[in-house]
């Protein structure tokens, strides 16, 4: 009996459980909610909705004050009592267990029938403004509206051949972006969008904007000198005025008239005038326009003062040994230049400024080896000219020291040679000068010259077990190449053992392997190669005596007595002598032994 009623409770417990979660599940909302021709209302459920929907709440708000409200178990509606081109609102809630869910909203018009007549009654094509016309129309038949009409017009350039569509909606609109001189074909017909796009008969017009004068021209670029003047000027774009342009105007009245012919090309590039023969630091006032075949654009004026006449650059500028700074004027110089305005500004914040009526000057007061810039300005009737500058340096004097203190070669670190040196006096310092080093290698009587600045070199293409001979001097190259007196210096570069050879080609057989090894590069390494080794272990061992030339030809090793089909690995050293080289290790595998033919 305890089991019994225990099971019925429970059973009533769950049914109480499954209306209260009934009662508690809130649809959410409906999807892709739609009004289509014939007034067919539409809307889906989302595949993932939780609660189970058994009805939908269709609520439908017109903008005249009437309604309808139903309910219904489908996911449509049939709406086709409703005005067509009246706007509504629609709103659709989807109930679960008699609870309402989320709402969802619309508002669109009830579109045009099917059979809807999308004739137009008239096409009318009317200028009004200098290239802008106006487009007139209107259905033939209006029973039903055209709420869900555009009119699609069709702009075909008849020069180009090229077209354009635009949609508008109402009876009327304004195209800008026609040019005079085209002929162009206007083509119109209404869309019902809200049935797919469905067109309607077309109506036709012929258009052709008269010449119309061009837009102004706008100066993109002025250039003003003492006689002279240089304009680039921009003309109206080709695509909104395409009437041929054919002359450029400047009027500059009793002082200059200039014509420029244009042959009006597609991308219409901008026009360039130059105005010669001008008085320095004068005002000129001239006008300009531009010409096409409806007439003359109207003027831009402009004013425009020339510049003082000013002296030109000086040529030549150049210091020399003995710190004077020279220069040299250009021989077609038009102006009477009378003093030259000489600056010099240091790497070390100084500077020194002087005024000269020659074409030198003396700057020995200035230090040596510090980095100048020299600017020389001529200067005629007190109007400055054109600057002239020079970076250098205040060369070594001729009675500097170039005698060096000390001259060494040494051994950094196995396989790299420096050579260091340094003045016996560094009053001036070395801002001019070069080391000449000189290399003898005393084997082959090969002398190599090298020149540097500082003070040390590295020496890195000297041979091991090379004896070498070097000179060197300081070299004033502002003195056309005075030298100092030779230091001198030997040194015999220590053995050091070869690079590791490398594999050149090697042949593999059930039983053999026979491969060319390339040795170090004779001129790199010239310490004298004695042996070559093959370590294969237990499995082979072999020596090679190497006889060392100049050309070090690669090394021929065949390796027998292999077993097929094995894996086999060994190193390989050369030894020269510096010593043994770096191993290469290598593993090979000989190939299977082809089967005797019966």
């Amino acid at each position: 009996m305890m089991s019994t009623k225990f099971i019925l409770i429970f059973g009533v417990w769950l049914c109480l459980v499954d209306v209260a979660k009934g009662e508690e599940c809130v649809a959410g909302y409906v999807l892709n909610l739609r009004i289509h021709v014939g007034g067919n209302l539409t809307w889906t459920v989302s595949p993932a909705e939780p609660c189970r929907i058994e009805a939908f709440q269709v609520d439908v708000v017109g903008d005249r004050q009437d309604e309808y409200h139903f309910t219904v178990t489908t996911t449509y509606a049939d709406l086709s009592y409703l005005k067509a081109c009246e706007e509504w609102q629609f709103l659709v809630t989807p109930i679960s267990n008699g609870v309402l869910g989320r709402q969802m909203r619309i508002v669109d018009w009830i579109p045009l029938p099917e059979d809807a007549d999308l004739t137009l009654r008239y096409f009318n094509v009317t200028e009004v403004g200098k290239k802008d016309i106006l487009l007139e129309w209107d259905l033939r038949n209006r029973t039903h509206g055209d709420c869900t009409l555009e009119y699609r017009v069709v702009v075909t350039d008849r020069q180009s051949s090229s077209s354009r569509d635009v949609y508008f909606t109402g009876h009327f609109a304004r195209l800008d972006f026609l040019s005079p001189c085209v002929p162009y074909r206007l083509t119109i017909r209404a869309v019902n969008m809200g049935n797919g796009g469905v067109e309607g008969p077309l109506l036709a017009s012929d258009v052709e904007i008269p010449a119309y004068p061009e837009d102004p021209p706008k100066l993109k670029d002025l250039q003003v000198g003492p006689t002279s003047l240089s304009t680039i000027w921009q003309l109206e774009n080709y695509v909104t005025n395409r009437c041929p342009v054919t002359n450029l105007f400047l009027d500059g009245g009793t002082y200059f008239n200039i014509t420029i012919p244009i042959r009006d090309p597609f991308g219409r590039p901008p026009v360039q005038v130059n105005v010669t023969n001008l008085l320095p630091n004068t005002m000129y006032v001239f006008r300009t326009r531009v010409e096409n075949i409806g007439g003359l654009s109207t003027v831009v004026p402009m004013a425009v003062q020339t510049l003082e006449l000013a002296p030109g650059p000086v040529l030549n500028l150049k210091i020399h040994p003995n710190a004077t700074l020279t220069w040299s004027l250009n021989p077609s110089e038009p102006c009477e230049v009378n003093s030259f305005q000489v600056a010099a500004e240091g790497d070390r914040e100084d500077d020194y400024h002087v005024r000269v009526s020659t074409n030198y000057v003396d700057l020995s007061m200035l230090k040596t080896c510090e980095q100048w810039k020299f600017y020389v300005t001529p200067i005629s009737q007190n109007i400055l000219g054109h600057s002239t500058r020079l970076i250098d340096w205040i060369p070594l004097p001729e009675n500097a020291n170039l005698t060096l203190d000390y001259f060494y070669v040494f051994m950094w670190q196995p396989g790299d040679i420096y050579a260091m040196w340094g003045l016996a006096n560094r009053t001036y310092g070395d801002c001019t000068l070069q080391y000449r080093i000189s290399i003898l290698d005393q084997d082959t009587a090969f002398v190599r010259d090298i020149y540097v600045t500082g003070t040390s070199i590295a020496l890195r293409f000297l041979s091991p077990c090379i004896h070498y001979h070097f000179s060197i001097r300081a070299v004033n190259t502002a003195l056309n190449g005075i030298e100092g007196k030779i230091a001198t210096a030997t040194y015999q570069v220590p053995p050091y053992p070869e690079d590791p050879p490398t594999l050149r080609h090697i042949d593999i057989g059930p039983t053999y392997i026979s491969m060319f090894w390339r040795l170090e590069n004779y001129l790199k390494n010239r310490c004298p190669v004695l042996l070559f080794y093959l370590d294969g272990g237990e499995h082979f061992n072999h020596t090679i005596p190497v006889m060392d030339t100049d050309g070090r030809p690669p090394v021929h090793v065949n390796v027998t007595g292999l077993q097929p089909n094995t894996r086999y690995s060994f190193k390989v050293y050369v030894k020269n002598t510096g010593g043994m080289s770096p191993a290469v290790p290598m593993v090979v595998q000989t190939s299977e032994l082809n089967p005797t033919a019966e």
